[in-house]
């Protein structure tokens, strides 16, 4: 019996009898907004055109990129930030048995997102081979998101102390040291792993209803994802504990600074340009949004790099998306929240909840960014429909996660994708 599968099935029953009915319904949600999603999405965006293997991988490609996205970034949580850190690096651990463990626990929490993405594509026609192609496409996406998002997580701290890794990482890692370098790049490299074996995947299949020979492509998420699992578990022994060192690393580091530079986050420079009275309440969210949800300020960077992209041609589809599932993150840190925490920060909900939706309009920020690419070609649509969405999701994930704390995911995901529906 693998102790940690066990722990984990005993935290879902636990979950289960807390939040009873409400727990499931927490399930259906994600797969009701993305097939609210693909009825409210543009026509265009479910037309093929003439050559309609190419134009369903392309379908495919770009949902089945996003879905990776959010997967490569659950596993990163679970992986390296996972709660149960805390006593994994204090026992004696099974390091294949805990791969094991992490690998089917990012499955099952990422299983309603694939259904989502399942849903979403329903305008092409449940039932169809244009739909089953598609379909496809998106499982082989899912299943080398999970392998590679958690093998690669795994991974990365044999490549930080590897000295044939040693030039790659001083080129990029800056001041950081190694070890902290790999693991702090390791996101961005699974979600590159899955995102190219993804497209591979959706073309395969779109080859195969053809008949073509480029259908050998949907093996390369297969063959992707059960090679990073088997060279992944095959040293999880060795590299299992790391991820608690970018903790000592942090820690250490921010010793050596002095006075308030030991406090900087990421975007407090801006505080500075903020009213006074503003730059406390300010400066204490944009720490706790870095401090609990800090793979989401990483996604925004992703998210503006493909927005940039789409905006070019004047759309505006993934940058909406991307300011939308930012605000998500807020909206977790806000169920993070005890009740004990505005008494002690000595902040009103008004003031509290308008302090959190700064941060997350700066937070969401580079994906409008990114949208402005097409204000230079000659698209402001893309850049005004981005523009508006940060304001519209940034004043609901703060109010919703004020308000409801653990209750507010199911309230904001609904309103999010009615506000990509309408301004994408």
């Amino acid at each position: 019996m693998n102790p940690y599968r066990l722990a984990a099935r005993r935290q879902r029953a636990a979950h289960r009898r807390v939040h009873g009915l409400a727990g499931w319904v927490g399930l259906l949600l994600p797969v009701l907004a993305g097939a609210a999603a693909g009825r409210l999405a543009p026509a265009p965006f479910f037309d093929p055109g003439r050559d309609v293997a190419a134009g369903l991988a392309d379908i495919g490609g770009r949902v089945a990129v996003l879905l990776a996205a959010g997967v490569a970034l659950a596993a990163y949580q679970a992986v390296v930030r996972g709660p149960d850190r805390g006593v994994v690096d204090l026992h004696p651990v099974d390091g294949p048995s805990w791969f094991d463990a992490r690998l089917e626990e990012v499955a099952r929490g990422s299983v309603p997102w694939l259904l989502a993405a399942l849903a979403f594509v329903h305008p092409l026609g449940v039932g169809t081979a244009a739909y089953a192609v598609v379909a496809l496409g998106l499982v082989l996406g899912w299943f080398v998101a999970v392998c590679a998002g958690v093998g690669v997580n795994t991974v990365a701290p044999a490549l930080g102390l590897d000295p044939r890794w040693a030039p790659v990482l001083d080129g990029i890692r800056g001041p950081n040291p190694r070890l902290q370098a790999a693991l702090l790049y390791a996101p961005g490299v699974a979600l590159t792993v899955a995102g190219l074996a993804a497209l591979a995947g959706t073309a395969g299949a779109a080859a195969l209803v053809e008949g073509r020979p480029e259908a050998w492509e949907m093996l390369v998420p297969l063959v992707v994802g059960a090679g990073v699992v088997a060279a992944a578990r095959r040293r999880a022994q060795e590299v299992v504990r790391y991820p608690v060192v970018l903790g000592e690393i942090e820690a250490a580091w921010a010793a050596r600074e002095q006075g308030e530079e030991a406090r900087h986050v990421y975007l407090d420079w801006v505080v500075r340009l903020v009213p006074a009275g503003w730059r406390r309440d300010l400066t204490r969210e944009l720490r706790h949004l870095w401090r609990t949800q800090r793979g989401w300020s990483l996604a925004a960077w992703a998210f503006a790099a493909l927005a940039a992209l789409e905006s070019w041609s004047g759309g505006a589809q993934v940058g909406v998306a991307g300011v939308a599932i930012v605000a998500l993150g807020a909206v977790r840190a806000g169920a993070e929240d005890p009740p004990w925490l505005d008494a002690w920060l000595d902040l009103g909900p008004w003031r509290r909840a308008a302090a959190r939706a700064g941060s997350v309009a700066l937070h969401a920020s580079p994906v409008v960014l990114g949208t402005g690419v097409g204000f230079l070609h000659g698209h402001p649509a893309p850049l005004v429909a981005a523009a508006a969405a940060l304001v519209l999701v940034a004043l609901l994930s703060a109010g919703v996660s004020v308000a409801l704390r653990a209750r507010a995911v199911p309230v904001y995901l609904p309103f999010a994708v009615l506000v990509w529906g309408v301004l994408s």
